[in-house]
């Protein structure tokens, strides 16, 4: 856990770093990634709220830079945060994420490994939901 609290603290480091400089493209994308991997480290501490907080801040800086179209960046972070929002327990918003994730892979880059993992995880949920 002390591993994962370490590097919380250069995540916090590095954003306090991106907030005094100027707000480039490179240092949006710098603080998009660095809030990404913040959040990824959040939910691995099963810190899930601060998870959420994490990708969706990064979320909006990625559809920032792309001035509101779909990037590789923007599928990535909301995989990432539907994951999230299961690994939370709210399976519904997770699957919702991880459509919205896939749809944007496949149409971006139909050739992504992502997308049939995407695609096995929303079908093991319609497949339980059913059964249920």
């Amino acid at each position: 856990m002390k591993q994962y609290s370490d590097a919380e603290k250069c995540f916090m480091e590095a954003l306090a770093i991106y907030e005094k400089e100027s707000h480039t493209s490179g240092t949006i994308n710098n603080k998009a990634d660095t809030l990404s991997y913040l959040g990824s480290n959040y939910n691995l501490m099963k810190r899930y709220d601060e998870a959420e907080q994490s990708y969706c801040g990064a979320l909006g800086l990625y559809r920032q830079m792309a001035q509101g179209a779909d990037s590789i960046d923007v599928a990535v972070t909301l995989s990432n945060l539907g994951g999230n929002y299961m690994d939370k327990g709210d399976d519904n918003e997770g699957i919702l994420k991880l459509k919205e994730a896939l749809s944007i892979f496949q149409r971006l880059d139909p050739e992504n490994p992502k997308i049939k993992e995407l695609q096995d995880v929303i079908a093991s949920q319609n497949s339980y939901c059913v059964i249920l």
